[in-house]
């Protein structure tokens, strides 16, 4: 028992404090300590330069050829593809209303990996694991972005563009973002041999460190429980799904299949992690504004539960000496 309770201890000492730092950002929004031009502004600098910067230096660092399992990027592809499927079944047969479906599978698999799974995996694990982590982001934010514009497109939204022209203007975003464009230049220069002079690399490290915490104090910020009552049986059964069905889907035939130590922690945490604000921003951009409120539902309630699922799942791989 000591040894349970000892892995629950460590594992929420880890991830806790990512938690805490979201609720200091509600609690500033509420009681207007900030407003939305701070969240705004917060979000947009972790996204633009904080982000970018932890994947460059993880990317620039990195032993690429150890860091690179096609194993793992094989798994989480087909996994996640197999779960998109089912959860796409399921729901049009219980959810009638065509954009309330497509924003219930969106917020039913796609996790917050950037925010909150990099850096629990940096805080459970050693720094050489983190390029490993880094590496499943083009895939993953290819693969999730291709289903989720799928989605509102079958839902019959913005019909007036082609399904080609939107894929190829999903694709082009894809490669336009600056974390994926920080994650292909810091392999580029890596492979290049090159070295950055000390100045330069430490600034971007120590920029990098602000990351997480800025990313979540906006995830904070936008929390807010009038939000979730608007849709709350939608939001219910989306984050029953994505915080405790998706991952029993992912992370249990990962360890069938024999995926240890931080591959499993990645493929656990894809599953894991709640749905992060991407979900909002994207049903309004590709399913208009009334698509928004039953996301912002979703995406409050998964968030203020994900502690609660969290903890336990990774507490208990590492119970089983799964993490080893």
């Amino acid at each position: 028992m000591e040894h349970v309770a000892e892995q629950f201890i460590i594992t929420f000492n880890a991830v806790a404090p990512f938690f805490l730092i979201m609720f200091i950002g509600w609690l500033a929004r509420r009681f207007g300590i900030a407003g939305e031009p701070f969240y705004s502004g917060i979000n947009k600098l972790a996204f633009l330069c904080f982000f970018p910067a932890l994947l460059f230096i993880n990317m620039y660092t990195a032993d690429l050829a150890a860091a690179f399992d096609l194993a793992l990027v094989s798994y989480f592809i087909l996994s996640l593809l197999a779960v998109y499927a089912v959860l796409w079944v399921v729901a049009a047969r219980f959810v009638k209303d065509k954009l309330r479906w497509a924003v219930y599978v969106q917020a039913a698999y796609r996790c917050n990996y950037i925010v909150l799974a990099i850096p629990i995996i940096a805080a459970l694990f050693e720094p050489g694991d983190m390029p490993r982590a880094a590496l499943i982001l083009p895939f993953l934010v290819t693969l999730n972005n291709i289903q989720t514009a799928t989605l509102f497109v079958v839902a019959g939204q913005s019909s007036d563009i082609s399904v080609g022209a939107r894929v190829k203007g999903i694709l082009i975003g894809i490669f336009k973002m600056p974390m994926i464009i920080a994650v292909l230049i810091g392999i580029l220069v890596n492979v290049a041999g090159l070295s950055l002079p000390v100045v330069v690399s430490r600034s971007i490290s120590s920029v990098s460190l602000m990351a997480a915490p800025a990313a979540l104090l906006g995830v904070g910020g936008a929390l807010s429980i009038e939000k979730v009552r608007l849709n709350l049986q939608l939001a219910i059964a989306a984050t029953a799904a994505k915080n405790v069905l998706v991952p029993l889907a992912l992370i249990i035939p990962a360890v069938l299949l024999g995926f240890r130590g931080v591959d499993l922690a990645i493929i656990a945490l894809i599953g894991l992690t709640p749905v992060g604000p991407a979900t909002y921003t994207t049903a309004i951009a590709l399913g208009g504004p009334e698509a928004g409120e039953p996301a912002a539902s979703c995406l409050v309630l998964s968030n203020a539960l994900a502690l609660f699922t969290i903890v336990p799942g990774l507490a208990i791989l590492s119970i089983l000496g799964l993490f080893l």
